[in-house]
């Protein structure tokens, strides 16, 4: 196999490392835009990450690693939801609640409520 040369590929990234108030103004930015405030949603979850990263809020490389990795988080979390519930509905049913014994009308009264028109 003949030699290649390597293949380079430059990467740029902040000028400088933004300070605490500039990465504040990103996160609140980005959750606008991710629909946080109204519901409106102008961004998707890969375009939030690349827009954390390229302003150095968030040291990532692969925005589809880190996709993947909160969506398996969110499953977890699902799952974990999903058994919490199932366990309350266990126990619930396992409960037998007592219920009141009805209140006994008196004979010869007349039903409360409006008159009858």
């Amino acid at each position: 196999m003949p030699w290649q040369p390597p293949s380079l590929t430059v990467k740029w990234g902040p000028y400088t490392r933004p300070d605490a108030d500039s990465q504040l103004k990103t996160m609140q930015m980005v959750e606008s835009g991710l629909g946080a405030n109204k519901g409106v949603r102008i961004l998707t979850r890969e375009l939030a990450l690349e827009k954390l990263r390229d302003n150095g809020v968030i040291d990532a490389e692969d925005i589809a690693d880190v996709v993947a990795k909160l969506d398996e988080e969110q499953a977890k979390a699902d799952e974990q939801a999903r058994q919490n519930a199932k366990d309350l509905l266990v126990d619930a049913a396992a409960v037998e609640p007592k219920a009141p014994a009805p209140a006994a009308r008196p004979s010869g009264g007349k039903p409360s409520g409006p008159p009858p028109k």
